[in-house]
């Protein structure tokens, strides 16, 4: 007995009826054999029918969903009202025959392409904010830096004589400005990063220059707090880079700040090594083939400090984690080191951190050093 004698028999046709999908069988070349009445309600499928009147599908398209043996949307528009259904499909080859089925996916579709909308609008009002923030990053400044350089030119005398307790004013003030207009910077940072405006600038540089060139504004306040800094690049070969300046020096000048931050009385050293492909690889850092043990630069700063707890080494670098914590006092340093992670990632490099509680931190970073094809 053939299919289309099957599905005609009485008994067959009520016990296809009570399946919650539509049931359609057609010919090779789409005519409707035969449906149920759950095809005839969502699609108005109708025996003698094209398949291709009914749905805005091809028997092409029928024949792709039977080899891969997947599933697909299609729209359908019927009794004036547009739906969309999830068919899947099967052949039966010696009668020349299609089993489809159609599952009403309708209000699932609307659902996803809503949140869709309410994603890509989300995403449009974060870019503009953002865009707004670089925008106005000068507006935002310019009062701070006001605020700095009055009360800087007012402790060294510019002024006339101030008493102590006016000094002790005066320190707090430029304290809190110089901290504030370092969390502005960051967020302007964060801010540019996020919108897409940051403008990358890859070169050829020295970096053992540029490292040199980091360290010295550094050397007043190692004195001051006796910390013993060593920069050790016995393990460099090859000194060229070729990167972002400005973004390389973000990197370094940041982790170098939070060790000389975190240190009192001990050392801070700075090694520059090229890890082999082995180890890069094992970082999960793309590597070409044409990569060599030379391709990759990393940097290594470590320090004596008072390290860090399990939990504030975990969300290091998540940017929002210390409001969350209520912890606003890392606020400045998390949304530092977030800014780190994101420029390290779009040098094609991974950066990451070790460290426990009163036994020194070590952040590390490894970026390519010199321009690879993929």
């Amino acid at each position: 007995m053939d299919f289309i004698s099957f599905f005609k028999k009485a008994n067959a046709s009520h016990i296809f009826d009570y399946l919650p999908d539509g049931l359609i069988l057609t010919d090779f070349k789409g005519k409707i054999l035969f449906s149920n009445d759950h095809a005839k309600e969502l699609m108005g499928a109708q025996e003698g029918d094209l398949l291709s009147e009914v749905l805005e599908v091809n028997m092409s398209m029928i024949e792709g969903l039977v080899e891969n043996n997947v599933q697909s949307v299609f729209k359908v528009s019927h009794n004036n009202v547009d739906g969309y259904v999830e068919l899947s499909a099967s052949k039966i080859e010696a009668e020349s025959k299609f089993i489809i089925t159609a599952r009403n996916v309708t209000q699932t579709h609307k659902f996803m392409k809503k949140m869709l909308v309410e994603t890509e609008s989300s995403k449009k009002v974060n870019r503009d904010k953002n865009s707004f923030i670089v925008k106005m990053a000068n507006e935002l400044k310019s009062p701070l830096h006001s605020i700095d350089g009055f009360s800087k030119a007012l402790l060294e005398g510019l002024g006339g004589d101030i008493t102590e307790k006016q000094d002790k004013y005066l320190n707090i003030i430029n304290k809190n400005a110089h901290e504030l207009l370092f969390l502005i910077d960051k967020i302007v940072e964060q801010s540019r990063l996020e919108s897409g405006l940051y403008e990358w600038n890859y070169k050829h540089l020295d970096i053992i220059n540029l490292l040199q060139t980091i360290v010295r504004p550094y050397k007043e306040i190692l004195v001051e707090k006796s910390i013993e800094l060593t920069i050790d690049t016995d393990e460099i070969s090859k000194r060229t880079c070729f990167t972002d300046e400005a973004a390389l020096k973000t990197v370094i000048d940041s982790l170098l700040d939070l060790a000389v931050k975190s240190t009192y009385l001990g050392s801070i050293n700075i090694k520059l090594s090229h890890p082999d492909k082995e180890y890069v690889l094992s970082q999960e850092i793309e590597c070409p083939q044409t990569a060599t043990d030379k391709s990759f630069v990393q940097v290594s700063i470590s320090d004596t400090g008072s390290g860090m707890s399990d939990t504030e080494r975990n969300f290091i670098f998540d940017p929002y984690y210390q409001l969350e914590s209520g912890n606003k006092k890392n606020m400045a340093k998390s949304l530092a080191l977030a800014i780190d992670k994101a420029l390290i990632k779009n040098m094609k490099g991974k950066i990451w951190v070790e460290s426990e509680s009163m036994l020194g931190t070590k952040f590390s970073f490894i970026i390519p050093n010199e321009r690879l094809s993929v």
